[in-house]
């Protein structure tokens, strides 16, 4: 199916409130949306890049890799511009908007929405994950409990912002919220030291940790610290790595992190589920998007052969988001319509 028209925009991702993470906090922030068309149908894909976390693209580069793409993609069909993606000189950042868009037209021309184009069968609701960030053990607890009794069934609990006493005392307030039902899962964005993972995880107990995200900024290091504290480690896989069916032996987590905007896209993310060994997780993480972006990663999860909870229940993070995309008693479904399922998210 031809291409009749390409156009890409700038785009702004407002939050609701900063997030505080080991590397700092983030807050509002702009990016690139693109519109495809072809003679019956209207694809969309995004992305932004995170200041100073996006190693892949500046919003600059971004606007200039998918402009020259744009241009090309005028005089291509759905069919080839997917089958040269890999050929085209975009960074992950972009290439996530670029495929995005192609694959939300391809997924409406065959009429079945986009999880199931990438997976036939795929079942339309997702898992999710809660991101709690507070400070203090009290909040941590009450923050915790909240979204429990809304039926998560996993909490993700940023950590290695403050001091590792404070931070084993949060955790723990955490457990005792999350009760025998619900994981916790740690994230340290790379914050601690070798040692400080092992103190922190000695005086909280592993028993209380599902797994320990990105414990050291050196993934080198994963492999002794689940050793040393039988805790799974993950691996939130950055813009820098390019072979993801070898991350996790390579760095000796259990569990692979994947963003669809950080690794190019969310076919990547299909395949890479593919090749995993029994005991290996892929959770997919959401970059705080926007809306197109959210529905992306959504599609991707859905698409995947396990029903595990990922990070993508960060509807309420960003302003002006589609009421459904709010997880609903832990879950969010998708829409029953083709593609994407854009209707009520683009003007």
């Amino acid at each position: 199916m031809k291409i009749t028209s390409s156009s890409i925009e700038t785009i702004d991702i407002r939050l609701t409130r900063s997030i505080t993470t080991a590397r700092g906090s983030l807050g509002d922030r702009s990016g690139i949306r693109v519109r495809l068309e072809t003679a019956d149908a209207v694809g969309f894909g995004e992305s932004a890049p995170i200041p100073g976390a996006s190693e892949g693209g500046s919003l600059e580069r971004m606007a200039s890799e998918l402009d020259a793409w744009t241009d090309a993609a005028a005089k291509g069909t759905i069919e080839s511009l997917l089958d040269g993606l890999d050929d085209a000189e975009l960074g992950p950042l972009s290439r996530f908007a670029a495929h995005t868009a192609l694959a939300d037209l391809a997924s409406q021309h065959a009429e079945v929405p986009l999880h199931q184009w990438l997976r036939a069968g795929s079942e339309p609701t997702v898992r999710t994950s809660a991101l709690v960030s507070a400070e203090s053990p009290k909040d941590v607890h009450g923050l915790v409990g909240d979204q429990v009794s809304r039926g998560v069934t996993a909490i993700k609990l940023k950590v290695a912002a403050a001091d590792t006493a404070l931070d084993a005392t949060r955790i723990i307030a955490a457990s005792e919220a999350c009760g025998p039902d619900v994981e916790l899962r740690l994230d340290a964005n790379g914050g601690w030291t070798h040692d400080e993972a092992l103190r922190v995880i000695g005086r909280v107990g592993r028993h209380r940790v599902a797994y320990l995200e990105d414990p050291t900024s050196d993934p080198v290091s994963f492999g002794t610290i689940a050793e040393a504290t039988g805790v799974p480690i993950a691996y939130d896989v950055p813009e820098t790595e390019t072979d993801l069916s070898t991350v996790l032996e390579r760095t000796g987590a259990s569990v692979m992190v994947v963003k669809a905007a950080a690794v190019g896209g969310i076919d990547r993310i299909v395949t890479a589920a593919r090749g995993l060994d029994e005991g290996q997780r892929l959770i997919v993480s959401s970059s705080i998007d926007g809306p197109i972006g959210l529905q992306a990663g959504l599609h991707a999860a859905a698409a995947l052969p396990h029903d595990d909870a990922h990070g993508l229940g960060t509807a309420d993070l960003v302003r002006q988001m589609p009421e459904r995309l709010v997880p609903v008693d832990g879950r969010i479904a998708l829409a029953a319509a083709t593609g994407l399922g854009l209707d009520d998210q683009i003007g």
